[in-house]
């Protein structure tokens, strides 16, 4: 459950993530494949415009914090894509970390401690329902 002051950073820093969104999920792809290189191969058939596409979600995401139920078929079909790509729960902490040094190499100044934490609680939030979902998911198809 994100508290209200997560909710409130989120929603003041979202504008800044929709302008800078694909630049910091490019750099994000590139971070995490220099840093964990066995994770590229789950994104060898993703679309070229896959930072394009995360930036997306994400904003998706923080524009629906009070109403997840709104984005349930898009995170249903994103959750499908993770298993057919065979993402697992541990390759989650890799694309945060890796996220939120990307936006912290982006936006500069603004990455403050409170900014950053507030993300890394929103990363945390969404990648448990991805992780709940998939896991639903691979239980009942493996």
């Amino acid at each position: 459950m994100l508290t209200e002051q997560t909710k409130s950073i989120i929603k003041s820093t979202t504008p800044l993530f929709k302008e800078k969104g694909e630049e910091i999920t490019s750099k994000m792809y590139a971070l995490l494949f220099a840093e964990h290189p066995e994770v590229k191969e789950l994104f060898a058939q993703a679309p070229s415009g896959q930072p394009k596409i995360l930036a997306s979600a994400i904003m998706n995401y923080c524009n629906n914090l009070e109403n997840l139920e709104a984005m349930e078929q898009e995170l249903e079909q994103i959750a499908r894509r993770h298993v057919f790509r065979r993402v697992q729960a541990e390759h989650y902490p890799f694309v945060g970390a890796a996220l939120i040094q990307a936006m912290k190499e982006t936006l500069g100044d603004v990455a403050t401690d409170e900014v950053v934490s507030a993300w890394q609680e929103v990363y945390t939030s969404l990648a448990n329902v991805l992780i709940q979902r998939e896991s639903e998911i691979y239980a009942s198809t493996y």
